[in-house]
């Protein structure tokens, strides 16, 4: 085989182990709900406002990073008055997930495209925000 075929098969085998190998992590997005804690295993880990008032208001949580404790997972998403605005159980990740703060609540996403989220009340009536 000539040197090329080798390099083609080795770029082909690297696209496809980066495409097995994602790393388990989990990423909380605000786009338009209220402001909200995040907690796991009943420990606070961010406070998360809606983007329209914070453009990044996200947190990128991977089990054993810094403050974040290894599955099993309980989290929760706590309003500033206190009650919950969602919570849900996660024993294992496969991957990236997403889990997307709304204003109607949260919604847990699967690994793998699902397109645009639409927008349930554009801007964040909390802080008094909205688009036009």
């Amino acid at each position: 085989m000539k040197w090329t075929t080798y390099a083609a098969i080795i770029v082909l085998l690297s696209f496809t182990a980066c495409a097995f190998f994602e790393p388990d992590e989990l990423l909380v997005m605000n786009l338009d709900g209220p402001p909200v804690t995040v907690t796991i295993n009943g420990t606070t880990l961010d406070r998360l406002v809606c983007q329209f008032q914070d453009g990044d208001s996200s947190a990128l949580l991977r089990p054993g990073d810094d403050s974040v404790p290894p599955l099993p997972w309980s989290i929760g998403l706590v309003k500033d008055d206190g009650t919950e605005l969602g919570a849900w159980e996660i024993d294992r990740l496969g991957g990236r997930r997403e889990l997307v703060v709304r204003s109607a609540g949260g919604a847990l996403k699967s690994p793998g495209p699902a397109g645009p989220v639409p927008v349930s009340n554009p801007g964040c009536p909390e802080a008094g925000l909205q688009t036009d």
